[in-house]
């Protein structure tokens, strides 16, 4: 009731329910109680339910309420938007050398930013989400195949890293609580287990950035003790519980260590100001710049770094650059001339992935359009569960 004096259960069930308006002597909601995602007609009579719901609309994937007019309910949907792939690359000629695979049903849940490649390079795991969902963890094989899907007990999941061991991927994001952390999920068992929070850390955890050294025991992540603080990289011990303070990150805290183990390349940022990216020893030695962040002569804007890889021969960065300039760079340590790597139509502003040999691309490409759509004669359709759509 509107004063609050009485609370109602109108829908139930192992699903997930949305409301989305009113509707003459009932309720739309958004519910996956067929299976999929829909558009379902509730009859309300004296503040309860007055029937079971009917369904109005199957398979709603990307369904965005607009609001009911007259007899009609208007909904915007997702006509297209960027998917996930791998491809084929010859990081010596810099291009692409195959047609791009999609790796996921665009309707079917949205990967957004973690994607890794399996240590043996046979495997991909990905991160989706749809509507309302628990996050879910999808090992794929190269070929794209799903092989395992685990739900992972988390309100958010964000980067990920499959772990040397082959066993156990780490999954960056906020627990239940809202708490941010790291999170090692069992790949046989399916079992997920918090290693590393922001109360472990002498500062709170910033952003979603990590990586692990080979051994699955040191965290690299970035903290910061509140807005506008500097933020920090830190490796963090998970067997001993230690933390070590390695440098100042830039904004957004790009980290990603050597095959061997014995290196980082980060985004970092000084306390002047200048921006590069840098390479450094695991015990934080000086950093060496190897890429200048500034935008190129003649530009103007923010050049942002979405992801740092290394090459298998740990003689080369592939680094994911946003901005004047952008694009996927191929940066030698040598100090030889920067490559940009061709062939990648419409790439989207997401990491990307180079599998352990350097010969396998995981990318996200394409872009977002949405159409408006109406579904018309709801009374009519409630009644015979088959509405008419445009």
């Amino acid at each position: 009731s509107v004063d609050g004096a009485q609370e109602v259960r109108l829908t139930s069930g192992p699903c997930h329910d949305l409301l989305l308006d009113w509707y003459g002597d009932g309720i739309l909601f958004q519910s996956t109680r067929g299976g999929t995602p829909g558009v379902w007609h509730l009859p309300i009579e004296q503040g309860r339910a007055a029937g079971p719901p009917s369904l109005l609309r199957a398979d709603t994937w990307g369904h965005s309420p607009i609001g009911v007019a007259g007899d009609a309910y208007v909904f915007g949907v997702v006509a297209e938007r960027p998917t996930l792939y791998t491809a084929a690359v010859d990081l010596a000629a810099s291009q692409l050398t195959s047609t791009p695979t999609a790796l996921e049903d665009p309707y079917g849940g949205r990967s957004n930013f973690g994607w890794d490649w399996s240590p043996d390079g046979r495997s991909i795991a990905h991160v989706v989400r749809t509507s309302g969902a628990r996050p879910q963890l999808i090992i794929r094989s190269r070929a794209g195949e799903e092989v395992r899907r685990i739900r992972l007990e988390l309100r958010s999941a964000a980067r990920i890293r499959w772990a040397d061991d082959g066993a156990t991927v780490f999954v960056s994001g906020s627990d239940l609580a809202g708490q941010n952390g790291i999170h090692r999920v069992e790949i046989e068992s399916g079992s997920l287990e918090t290693v590393l929070g922001s109360g472990d850390l002498t500062q709170p955890v910033y952003g979603t950035e990590f990586d692990v050294s080979p051994d699955g025991r040191t965290i690299y992540l970035n903290t910061q003790a509140g807005e506008n603080a500097p933020i920090h990289l830190v490796a963090f011990d998970l067997r001993n519980r230690e933390e070590r303070r390695l440098a100042r990150q830039g904004h957004r805290g790009t980290v990603a260590r050597s095959p061997d183990g014995s290196r980082l390349a980060i985004a970092n940022q000084n306390s002047e100001g200048v921006r590069n990216i840098n390479v450094m020893t695991i015990d934080g030695g000086r950093l060496e710049p190897v890429y200048d962040l500034s935008p190129p002569p003649g530009r103007q804007g923010y050049v942002d770094v979405w992801s740092i890889d290394w090459t298998p021969d740990g003689e080369s960065l592939v680094v994911r650059l946003l901005g004047p300039g952008g694009g996927l760079l191929q940066i030698p340590l040598d100090g030889a001339e920067p490559r940009h790597v061709e062939g990648i139509d419409q790439l989207y502003w997401r990491p990307v992935r180079l599998s352990p040999d350097g010969r396998q691309l995981i990318y996200m490409a394409g872009r977002t359009r949405g159409e408006i759509w109406v579904m018309e004669n709801i009374t009519e359709a409630a009644a015979a569960g088959s509405p008419g759509t445009r």
